[in-house]
């Protein structure tokens, strides 16, 4: 089970395709291609980025704080790269220092070649970013590209001067793009441009040779156990091995105090030995497998249905941490997987010595990285292998009675505590999936612990397990398969608002996470199957207030629309009209707000 999470939960390439535009998403942006002619004649592809609901992304020259958004070509078809300027924001966790940022759908210019005006046409970089919520940010760093197969029949034109916006062109399907005038060309260095000479503190302990990277990555190992970031890890392996105490013979104590800690121990060689294989061959760091949120999603569900388990909901089948549960039909097995998962949780953790080894070791082949890893492994089994060694130290250890309910319950909400901290740093825009996931959890836990025995028939009680089973994974699958590509509505800004007041029809939803009849009117009137087409036979703009926290101008806006609570959806026409916007309360249908519009509203040309 473990094995397959690595080959999984690797991140996968962006979508691309044929067409006007191909789209990439993931759960915190969507990307888009277009191609417009440049004014000397040449061609520029544009990528657009589109940061997912609630997040943005810094800007290419951010401030003093944040990661910029960057684009290195993988060849010479770009020749530089123009980045817009971004938005002034206070910082979301420095609120004291400003800082640029894309809030919303924004161009990069990738001005190419004089020689890449050929088709077909291809275009391939990597783009870097940081995309943030007022909790919590998370890097993206992903390979895209894009392929013309002939020059569009109808393209846009890069205007000079700069124009302030972007504009839409009349034909159907065409852009006009326009940089702003603060845009600066910045020429996009190779990937391998740096080159420094660094000076470490303690040059004796880095690492030159296969040799001395052994040596010290079995130093490392033995010190990971005492990291205190491990202290998890710690928990499950002592409620493993005080599983095992409370055998009434001597020699039937020792026998499976030997037998448990050395299949304890093959199961972190293991760990070890396919962590070094997945690293060495898809050139990743040491800790970037927990980049990936599927893998961050789905050890919290692990380890919260750990937890559930240490307070008696069910029993695992195949890891069993109780001490007072008795005698295991698979001892082998449950120790071998308890030590795979301890060592899982414990690999985002450094120690002393291991920095020198990673930065040596993963700069290396697969043939190179493997045996270091295997190293590491081997150091971090020292204390059980020595268990196996002298069997007869289980006698020190205490027998199992009723403080073991209390230690088990104990392990249990520090489980729980780290299932918390897992999810906390998933994207924004997974953090209610991932509760969602976490409930369906509890509520298979229960199905599996509660509604079976043993006396019930094999195939019913297997069948409700596998029921169990069937809704952890349907949810998660849900949870973790992106949305579809829909309607981008804009974050509530006062200044481009006062801008396109007037100017172009605006339609804006005022909501709020605490607002459950907001999240029924978005999930029905407001879904993307009713907006996307209102919003083309109109060309509506679409506006989302966030009243989740208190905001001043949030508040006077809705004040002047005569209303005090939410959900609120007003619709501003173009022109004079725009005074006397019409505003629809409460709950209302795709309908009636179908009706307001052919109303109010004449279709776009």
């Amino acid at each position: 089970m473990f094995v397959a999470w690595f080959v999984l939960f690797l991140a996968c390439s962006p979508i691309a395709g044929p067409g006007r535009a191909a789209f990439a998403q993931d759960s915190t942006h969507v990307l888009e291609w277009e191609l417009a002619a440049s004014p000397d004649g040449g061609l520029t592809a544009v990528l657009w980025v589109t940061p997912g609901p609630g997040l943005y992304t810094y800007s290419h020259t951010p401030g003093l704080l944040g990661q910029p958004t960057t684009f290195t070509p993988a060849d010479d078809t770009v020749q530089a790269v123009r980045y817009m300027p971004g938005v002034e924001k206070p910082d979301a966790f420095d609120p004291g220092t400003i800082v640029r940022a894309y809030l919303d759908r924004t161009p990069l210019f990738l001005e190419l070649a004089a020689g890449a005006a050929s088709f077909p046409l291809e275009v391939h970089g990597e783009l870097q970013m940081l995309f943030c919520s007022d909790t919590s940010c998370w890097p993206v760093r992903e390979a895209v590209s894009h392929r013309w197969e002939s020059r569009p029949q109808a393209m846009g034109s890069l205007t000079e001067p700069p124009l302030q916006a972007l504009h839409a062109a009349s034909l159907p399907g065409t852009v006009a793009l326009a940089a702003s005038p603060d845009a600066t060309p910045a020429a996009a260095p190779p990937a391998d441009a740096y080159d420094f000479a660094p000076q470490f503190f303690r040059p004796g302990l880095e690492v030159g040779g296969l040799g001395k990277a052994l040596l010290l990555a079995f130093l490392a190992g033995m010190l990971l156990n005492a990291m205190p970031c491990v202290l998890p890890v710690l928990s499950l392996k002592c409620s493993a091995i005080l599983a095992v105490s409370g055998q009434e013979a001597r020699t039937e104590q020792e026998r499976r105090f030997r037998e448990h800690s050395i299949w304890f121990a093959v199961g972190i060689l293991c760990y070890f030995f396919i962590l070094g294989g997945v690293l060495g061959l898809a050139g990743l760091a040491w800790g970037q497998l927990f980049q990936q949120p599927a893998l961050l999603l789905g050890l919290g569900v692990v380890l919260f249905l750990l937890g559930l388990s240490l307070f008696g909901v069910f029993d695992l089948p195949m890891i069993d941490l109780k001490g007072n549960t008795g005698p295991s039909d698979r001892p082998r097995l449950q120790a071998f997987s308890t030590g795979m998962l301890a060592t899982l949780l414990a690999t985002p953790c450094s120690g002393p010595l291991l920095g020198g080894v990673l930065g040596w070791t993963l700069s290396r082949s697969p043939s190179t990285i493997l045996p270091v890893f295997m190293a590491i492994g081997a150091g971090m089994t020292v204390p059980y292998l020595g268990m196996a060694v002298w069997p007869g130290l289980v006698r020190v250890l205490p027998r199992p009675g009723t403080w073991n309910i209390h230690l088990e319950r104990g392990v249990g909400f520090l489980l729980v505590g780290t299932t918390i901290y897992l999810v906390q740093i998933l994207p924004q825009s997974l953090l209610t999936p991932a509760l969602i996931c976490l409930w369906a959890a509890g509520f298979s836990a229960w199905m599996w612990g509660q509604w079976t025995t043993l006396s019930q028939p094999r195939g019913l009680r297997w069948g409700i397990r596998g029921a169990a089973a069937l809704l952890l994974a349907a949810t998660m699958t849900w949870a973790l398969t992106p949305a579809p590509a829909g309607v981008a509505w804009e974050p509530f800004d006062p200044v481009q608002f006062e801008a396109r007041l007037g100017a172009q029809p605006i339609l804006m939803d005022f909501t709020a996470d605490w607002c459950p009849n907001c999240k029924v009117l978005e999930r029905t009137t407001l879904r993307d199957a009713v907006i996307k087409p209102l919003q083309e036979r109109y060309g509506l703009v679409l506006i989302k207030v966030d009243m989740t926290q208190e905001d001043a101008r949030k508040m006077a806006l809705l004040k002047a629309l005569g209303s005090q609570s939410i959900p609120v959806v007003a619709l501003f026409p173009p022109g004079d009209a725009a005074a006397s916007p019409v505003v629809l309360r409460d709950i209302f249908t795709s309908g009636q707000l179908t009706d307001v519009l052919q109303n109010t509203l004449s279709p776009s040309p």
